[in-house]
């Protein structure tokens, strides 16, 4: 996920489209859940979002990977 920290856009560098993503906040609510489906679902607007720390949870299958990001 790029740029970290991220201001307004949040980009998430995935080669394939078949994953969804979570986004949580450091309380553990979630923000966005979002089936990729095309290259557009890659981006993720930001700008509503407080200024913290964030975790991105990226599920492909049975696999899942979770990544922090900071929005200032």
């Amino acid at each position: 996920v790029y740029p970290n920290p991220t201001q307004n856009v949040l980009n998430i560098g995935a080669a394939e489209l078949h994953i969804n993503y979570v986004i949580y906040n450091n309380l553990g609510q979630t923000m966005i859940s979002t089936e990729v489906t095309s290259a557009n679902d890659l981006t993720v607007n930001t700008s509503s979002y407080s200024n913290g720390i964030y975790f991105i949870r990226i599920n492909k299958g049975s696999q899942s990977k979770v990544l922090k990001f900071i929005k200032k």
